[in-house]
């Protein structure tokens, strides 16, 4: 950072314990966000806590509110929504998630995980360990939640300020230093929930994915404009563009620029080609000023690119995706091709 720009951040919140040294703060190696480069983590406190406000949760916050299974399966009951709109959310299940954590330790220690959640003794199989963990019992600890909070939500913390502009919490056994009159558990799964429903809405607006030969003349740049407008009204999302045609290449190229002008950032819509192939005499013309291939931000700088984007956004959004084709078939029908898994007969 020969410019200096980390030093003009407004603060750094981190998850850690730290010991206290006058007006300054020492990342301990035992925990583990500093300790598993304890050098880094050492440059990054003795370079900026100075002047950079450094706000550190430590282990005695962070552990003192506990998920159960009830909370995780309240979330995918959420996500369960998504049924009526005719997609599948197991993929993206909750409860899934942290079964995956929990397995993993199973696999490592199984009589461990028994005692620790208390599954009784004849459900103690590979079958039924998971399903038989009472649904009340603490099963996880959002530690980096708790930290967003503090980010976020200063007021439900009770903090120790170090030296003029830096501050701890949960540093020692005898305090959790959250706020009592605050139901810190309640407030996650709150606004987890809430982003659950938005998951749910957003999957449930229209995706389209349009196909394109855009560069021989302005339809489909105007094409483009129309569904700009209904994207950036949130009406629909724009998923993705695949360039098709005599010289697919360049016509994603022009896709991209035309995106750019109309705002949408390039991570935010992915850009294929597929195979050229068209009877037109005369190639695509790069429109002045828009990107060449290797500044086009494209999702591949092959054919392929076109065909994997095509099932990828199909896998992705099933029923709820849309494809508008405005050129020659040829990028979908080498996806109809490769698709093993029967994936554009879901959209």
């Amino acid at each position: 950072d020969t410019e200096g720009l980390l030093r003009g951040v407004s603060a750094i919140y981190l998850q850690g314990q730290v010991t206290a040294i006058g007006e300054r703060m020492k990342p301990s190696p035992e925990s583990i966000n500093f300790g598993d480069d304890l050098e880094s983590a050492n440059n990054v406190f003795t370079q900026l806590q100075q002047v950079v406000p450094f706000h550190v949760v430590g282990k005695y916050t962070t552990s003192a509110v506990h998920l159960t299974r009830t909370d995780f399966i309240s979330w995918d009951d959420e996500l369960a929504e998504m049924e009526s709109l005719g997609l599948s959310w197991e993929s993206m299940s909750m409860t899934g998630f942290m079964k995956n954590d929990l397995i993993v330790l199973h696999h490592q220690n199984p009589a461990l995980v028994y005692q620790m959640y208390q599954v009784p003794k004849r459900r103690q199989n590979e079958l039924e360990w998971f399903d038989a963990i009472p649904s009340e019992l603490p099963v996880a600890v959002p530690y980096a939640a708790l930290t967003v909070l503090r980010a976020l939500q200063p007021e439900i913390f009770e903090f120790d300020t170090i030296g003029t502009h830096s501050s701890v919490c949960g540093m020692t056994e005898d305090k959790d230093d959250i706020d009592p009159a605050l139901d810190v558990h309640e407030i996650i799964v709150t606004y987890v929930s809430k982003t659950m429903e938005k998951i749910v809405n957003y999957r449930g607006i229209p995706q389209v994915l349009l196909l394109t030969d855009i560069g021989y003349n302005i339809d489909d740049a105007l094409a483009l404009s129309c569904l700009a407008a209904y994207a950036q009204s949130g009406e629909v999302v724009l998923a993705g563009v695949v360039a098709c045609g005599k010289d697919a290449c360049t016509s994603a190229c022009n896709a991209r620029g035309w995106l750019r002008k109309l705002g949408f950032a390039d991570e935010d819509v992915p850009v294929a080609f597929g195979r050229s192939k068209g009877t037109r005499e005369t190639d695509v013309p790069l429109q002045p000023g828009f990107p060449i291939p290797s500044t086009a931000a494209l999702y591949s700088q092959t054919s392929e690119g076109g065909t994997e984007l095509i099932l990828k956004l199909c896998r992705d959004h099933q029923a709820a995706l849309n494809l508008v084709v405005l050129c020659p078939l040829t990028a979908l029908a080498d996806a109809v091709a490769a698709d093993q898994d029967g994936a554009l007969k879901d959209i």
